[in-house]
């Protein structure tokens, strides 16, 4: 098996039946692509309309009509309006038309009109319309519709669909789903996921095995740390209310049904509402948790309503008193900032609350 020639410029209509080059060992500075060729190396520029394969490496700069593919080592600028393969390690600059793969490391820039896929390491960035992997760890930057590392990600993912590190990730997750092993970062979504959060998830709905940081949400569960509880009370605000509070280690979140709203006109009405707050707790038996939310407000409109809207913000200070095992009695006091708005104008009401009731969990 020996070594093949070297030339400074090589032209391949079709390998071995129309090329300069005649032995896939062969190398050249310079290498000029029609339709298809195999070739060793390529040292300084290829260009083309077709499929470029050089068997071992290839540096400096490609521009491809068609299709490259490198068995071993790419350092360079590499441009292919379908897509470029790389067998072993990039370094550089890539972009596909269609899709980039490399199946050991790289350090750059991949840039996919579909899809980029990295097996290995990634240092860099990740741009693609479609779908951005790589296989283990990841440092720098994913911008996609979906994002997945297979290890470990120090850096940003911004998905318009999701974003998934399977183990430790450290930065900012930006999406509609974020998924996560352990978060030592910020996500920010829909719905975030992960087994241990350390630091933030901001969303409609966080969910994490062990809560050791910070959920901000409409709804935050934590499985090994967390729980829920039935709570039902009555109040000068509402003749009754049924619903969960859900726990994720001492933040909480509530979420609210209520029936009969006094000071409408109307014995017909009702509201749902979302709070946000914390458990303090004071004693084995007394929790007090300051809470604050949203009420959207429902009442069957009479002929002479003009009213469009209705909601109130509320803050809340309510105290659990434990009186067994699973039964826990509610009190607490409130302020309701209502809102009642007309084609007209908008009027206020602002009430002082007092509720009280029981807790099952």
């Amino acid at each position: 098996m020996g070594q093949g020639k070297t030339y400074p410029f090589n032209v391949s209509l079709w390998y071995k039946a129309l090329s300069i080059n005649s032995s896939e060992k062969d190398m050249a500075d310079v290498n000029l692509t029609l339709f298809y060729t195999d070739i060793g190396s390529i040292k300084t520029f290829n260009t083309g309309m077709g499929f470029t394969r050089a068997e071992n490496n290839m540096n400096g700069v490609n521009i491809n009509a068609g299709l490259t593919s490198v068995g071993k080592n790419y350092g360079g600028f590499m441009v292919s309006a379908i897509g470029n393969m790389n067998g072993g390690n990039l370094s550089g600059f890539e972009i596909g038309g269609i899709y980039n793969t490399t199946t050991r490391n790289v350090k750059g820039v991949q840039i996919g009109g579909a899809a980029n896929y990295t097996a290995g390491n990634f240092e860099g960035s990740q741009i693609s319309l479609v779908v951005n992997m790589t296989g283990n760890n990841f440092s720098g930057a994913q911008l996609g519709n979906s994002n997945i590392v297979g290890g470990n990600l120090k850096g940003l993912q911004i998905g318009t669909t999701f974003n998934a590190v399977t183990n430790i990730f450290g930065g900012l997750q930006l999406a509609p789903g974020n998924i996560a092993g352990i978060n030592n970062g910020v996500q920010v979504g829909l719905l975030n996921v992960n087994s241990e959060n350390n630091v933030l998830q901001f969303g409609l709905v966080n969910i994490t095995d062990y809560q050791k940081g910070v959920p901000i949400g409409a709804v935050n569960i934590a499985a090994k740390n967390g729980g829920a509880s039935w709570i039902n009370f009555s109040s000068n605000f509402a003749a009754f209310t049924t619903g969960l509070k859900i726990n994720a280690a001492n933040f909480v979140s509530y979420l609210e049904g209520s029936y009969n709203i006094f000071d409408t006109e109307n014995t017909k009405s009702g509201s749902i509402g979302a709070y946000y707050g914390y458990d303090f707790k004071l004693s084995d038996k007394f929790i007090l948790t300051p809470n604050a939310g949203y009420v959207e407000i429902f009442e069957d409109k009479s002929a002479g309503d003009s009213w469009i809207h209705q909601f109130a913000i509320q803050g809340r200070l309510i105290g659990q008193y434990a009186v067994s095992s699973k039964v826990r009695f509610i009190g607490g006091v409130g302020y309701s900032y209502r809102v009642i708005a007309k084609s007209s104008d908008d009027f206020n009401k602002n009430q002082v609350f007092g509720l009280a009731g029981f807790s099952f969990y």
